[in-house]
């Protein structure tokens, strides 16, 4: 497994990484779960998801990097690597991966720097409990790249048939943030924001 992940391209290396995040956090979650005592959802809200707070931020300045492996339900997981996969592969036919990576951690960390101003400016619309986890911005940040790359490139999709590269970033987008207004009206505390 360990010499598989150091051959691999830039993108099955950040799709290892974040799938190796979620097992190890759903082994340690699952039996927490049924003794009723969760811990390790406490520690990842913490210690390696993303806070809007100052103090929480000072206290863990790693978490602007660390947010963006974490995911805590097959449901988060699974269209961003979905996304990612297929991003991915796209994008390295035209950059290198070195650019992948590096647009991933720069979409990353710019999610983060928007998620910290969104809640400066809201006003106490938003729930400032809730903590940012989740690989989207750095996935959009891949397609997004792409797409304003290569806008009018095709893509054959099931049921629709070829598809505007563009097009698909757009409807991306739009369902990225239809899912967070969503997220954001949870009453439940306990749930990150999916970013």
């Amino acid at each position: 497994m360990i010499g598989e992940f150091s051959k691999s391209n830039g993108f099955m290396k950040l799709v290892y990484i974040n799938i190796t995040f979620f097992i190890m956090y759903t082994i340690i979650f699952v039996p927490q779960t049924i003794s009723g005592h969760i811990p390790i959802a406490i520690f990842t809200d913490n210690h390696l998801a993303f806070s809007s707070q100052n103090k929480i931020i000072l206290e863990n300045p790693w978490t602007i990097l660390s947010y963006m492996f974490v995911h805590k339900e097959l449901l988060h997981i699974l269209p961003n690597m979905i996304f990612l996969y297929f991003g991915g592969k796209l994008f390295l036919q035209n950059f290198n991966n070195k650019q992948l990576i590096s647009v991933y951690i720069l979409g990353g960390i710019c999610g983060a720097i928007f998620f910290k101003v969104i809640f400066n400016i809201s006003n106490g619309i938003f729930d400032e409990t809730k903590p940012l986890i989740g690989a989207s911005a750095g996935v959009f940040a891949i397609i997004v790249a792409i797409a304003t790359h290569k806008p009018n490139f095709k893509i054959p999709l099931l049921f629709i048939g070829n598809t505007k590269l563009k097009h698909i970033c757009w409807f991306a987008i739009i369902l990225f943030y239809i899912s967070n207004i969503s997220n954001s009206s949870d009453l439940d505390l306990d749930r990150s924001s999916d970013v």
